[in-house]
């Protein structure tokens, strides 16, 4: 699997007009912790063709700023219809604003091939969220329905390819906290940890859980996964050394309407898995829930 040379820009830079255009990286910092989330160097992230199989390659680090154990490979959101012949990538680029040192949002048209859609991703940094040797990524889809007709029974997805301190070897069965999916997977044994990445998917309806060549095969194949996708059902050591998590929402988008769709990637370094207590998850915002339509 190769990295895709994705979005860059140095953290807290304040960006003109002209830089509003660039479609390149971002290297997201808050304390010791640190989130690239794409190329630093290389001006095209995104893909002109839906079809693309490009991923955003990222980095996660808790401590120790960019020399620290590195707890992230890849990442992409997806968008799934009815009989098309597979999942989209996101498309339309139109600008990027980055806020301070750990925040970032990339806004689309038309995006993810689909006419008069707009989309929005953000990703926000936030180290210590849950106490020393924690850090918490953010990310969120923002999607409006600009076109005449309803979008039905759409999928959205997140996967995330996060190659915990390496490689992970342990991984435990789909969870809830409330109406969210958890999905940890842990690495016991690098020097340093032990390690955890935690997938975090609010309202989500269903995730996955396995190989990267299994799930990204799902999101890129010439079929579609017009399906709602098994869940995680036991624990156990993973059997793929390079092993990934999706979650998915499915919606119907009205006219005018919007949704946001959130997932975060909870890192942490300790005897277990730090994952957010119910009441805390809920103070951090719901994500899958339909907004009200736009004023005309």
């Amino acid at each position: 699997m190769t990295r895709m040379n994705a979005l860059a820009a140095l953290a807290g830079l304040a960006l003109g007009s002209a830089a509003m255009a660039q479609n390149t990286g971002v290297l997201l910092t808050d304390g010791d912790a640190v989130f690239r989330f794409g190329s630093t160097t290389t001006t095209v992230l995104f893909p002109t063709v839906a079809t693309s199989s490009s991923r955003v390659s990222i980095d996660n680090r808790i401590n120790g700023g960019v020399t620290g154990t590195d707890l992230g490979w890849d990442m992409q959101w997806y968008i799934g219809l009815s009989g098309r012949a597979r999942e989209f990538t996101m498309t339309g680029f139109t600008g990027r604003t980055v806020t301070g040192t750990n925040q970032v949002a990339y806004s689309f048209n038309n995006a993810f091939g689909i006419s008069g859609l707009s989309a929005v991703v953000t990703a926000t940094l936030t180290d210590n969220a849950y106490g020393p040797n924690t850090s918490r990524v953010s990310t969120s889809l923002s999607l409006t329905n600009n076109s005449s007709a309803a979008i039905s029974n759409f999928d959205a997805f997140f996967s995330i390819d996060n190659d915990v301190a390496g490689t992970s070897n342990v991984f435990a069965p789909l969870a809830f906290n409330n109406s969210h999916r958890v999905l940890a997977q842990s690495n016991l044994t690098a020097a340093g940890g032990p390690f955890h990445s935690v997938l975090y998917g609010y309202n989500a309806d269903a995730s996955g859980a396995g190989s990267f060549t299994a799930l990204n095969s799902q999101m890129t194949d010439s079929g579609p996964d017009f399906t709602v996708l098994a869940d995680l059902g036991s624990a156990g050591n993973s059997t793929a050394a390079d092993y990934a998590q999706l979650m998915q929402w499915r919606r119907t988008l009205n006219v005018g309407q919007s949704v946001v769709f959130r997932a975060d990637v909870n890192a942490s370094i300790g005897a277990t898995a730090v994952i957010p207590a119910p009441g805390a998850a809920a103070l951090l915002g719901m994500g899958g829930i339909l907004l009200g339509r736009r004023r005309r």
